[in-house]
């Protein structure tokens, strides 16, 4: 499992390493210098995309499910809000830019695979474009 963290903090993420690899240091930083080796690991389709499921840092409530591509990724960690790549505007979108319901990342964890990536976020107001607080209200079975 990785953790990516970011943010700004007084102390350099150098200095840090073994704090922030086993959790202790609580900080949301940008690791610029693990950042190349992190994107290495990740395994983006042949659209250079790779799945981001967004959840509740304190429900854990799944709020939906998005694209991301290394660009989006990058300003999602730089900024520490959600930003996605649209796949039918074939453009990045930062989360809540119109609506005002952001997503403030808490933390991103790849999964076993490196194939998609969990998003702890703090949601304002509704998830979903629809209004509804989630993506995931078409009961199938």
């Amino acid at each position: 499992m990785i953790r990516f963290l970011c943010g700004a903090r007084t102390r350099p993420a150098e200095s840090r390493v073994s704090e922030i690899l086993d959790g202790s240091d609580d900080g949301f930083e940008f690791i610029i210098f693990f950042m190349s080796e992190i994107l290495k690991k990740l395994k983006f389709d042949h659209n250079g995309l790779i799945p981001a499921i967004a959840k509740d840092v304190k429900s854990g409530e799944v709020l939906m499910m998005a694209w991301m591509n290394e660009e989006s990724l990058r300003l999602t960690l730089a900024s520490g809000y959600a930003t996605y790549f649209s796949r039918s505007r074939n453009a990045l979108w930062k989360k809540g830019e119109t609506s005002g319901h952001v997503q403030k990342v808490i933390s991103i964890t790849a999964d076993c695979d490196f194939d998609c990536l969990l998003l702890a976020v703090e949601q304002s107001g509704p998830a979903c474009h629809t209004g509804k607080p989630n993506c995931f209200f078409n009961k199938i079975a």
